[in-house]
């Protein structure tokens, strides 16, 4: 059953998610309304590698960014591919380029690198 996930309180900026979806080539659109498990969303979306449905991400004074999504229990798209975005979006917040962000598997664990 398709339902809606939220991240609140990311500490992330909007311009640098639109950056950084530019940088990778990734869809984006401003304004977009999206529903999940029923609940609709306005804001940026963003559609991630290997994702059904994009991520929308909106804006509030209370909660700073946060990220709506449903990736159906991984079936509609992996976290480690949103993970991995997001920490891009740091590095790019930091100065860094968001194309030397690695993601590696050790077990269970995803781990993130930035090769500079």
């Amino acid at each position: 059953m398709s339902h809606l996930l939220e991240m609140a309180a990311l500490q992330l900026t909007m311009d640098a998610i639109r950056a950084v979806a530019k940088k990778l080539n990734l869809p984006i659109q401003e304004n977009q309304y999206s529903v999940y498990g029923g609940v609709a969303v306005t804001g940026l979306s963003v559609k991630l590698p290997g994702w059904y449905k994009p991520v929308t991400y909106t804006e509030t004074e209370k909660d700073g960014v946060k990220a709506s999504y449903d990736n159906y229990h991984s079936r509609w798209g992996e976290i480690s591919e949103m993970e991995m975005f997001h920490a891009q979006v740091m590095a790019e917040m930091d100065g860094y380029d968001p194309l030397a962000m690695k993601m590696t598997r050790q077990g269970l664990e995803t781990v993130f690198e930035l090769e500079i």
